[in-house]
């Protein structure tokens, strides 16, 4: 397959959480920060809430119009870390997340990558990734990062870099002569358009 990017502008969190947004907007112990980081000079670093009701945090962007990409597949990647210091305890855990939405933003399917918790790893860098075929009645996506805490007792910090997403741009159309089944064509067109993120669409 060959792939369009389909995000993101500030991919590595170089500028900040700038085109980014976060859920809830109350959430805290979200930050960008240089400490560690796997690409560039920065990093997002995410942790539990001060607030214990609230279970779990993301950090996303929206992509524009899907409407011409039903049946094409998205994959969303990113590494993720947690340092040794103040590694995850418990059920804590990190992962990317992609919601098919519609124009209500109803969510019609949701896909996830693997997650980072307290049997992964500390202080490495682990890659994520996450796919999903568009389906119909899709009119965007929400592509994002989460951290969700188990229990009050659990606790470590996540850090996330390289948050990249694309969308194959290629649809194979195959006829089959009538008159000789096994005499197979295949004929390629590529999607021109170009998809770019809409940091202002509304939250679902």
């Amino acid at each position: 397959l060959n792939f369009e990017e389909l995000l993101y502008k500030n991919n590595s969190f170089e500028q900040g959480l700038s085109n980014w947004l976060t859920y809830p907007l109350d959430y805290t112990n979200i930050d960008v920060v240089d400490d560690y980081f796997y690409e560039g000079s920065q990093s997002l670093k995410m942790g539990p809430s001060d607030d214990t009701s609230i279970t779990s945090g993301a950090v996303y962007q929206h992509t524009e119009s899907l409407d011409s990409k039903i049946g094409q597949t998205i994959v969303t990647s990113g590494y993720l870390m947690s340092p040794e210091e103040d590694f995850l305890t418990g059920d804590n855990y990190g992962k990317l997340y992609i919601d098919f939405k519609d124009v209500d933003q109803v969510v019609l399917l949701t896909v996830s990558s693997n997650s980072i918790n307290s049997d992964s790893l500390s202080s490495s860098w682990h890659y994520m990734e996450a796919s999903g075929i568009i389906p119909e009645g899709t009119s965007h996506a929400t592509i994002r990062v989460d951290y969700t805490q188990g229990s009050d007792l659990d606790s470590g910090t996540i850090y996330y870099d390289k948050i990249n997403s694309f969308v194959d741009n290629v649809d194979l159309i195959t006829d089959i002569d009538a008159g000789d089944a096994s005499d197979l064509t295949l004929s390629v067109s590529v999607n021109d358009a170009t998809l770019l993120v809409d940091p202002d669409s509304d939250t679902g």
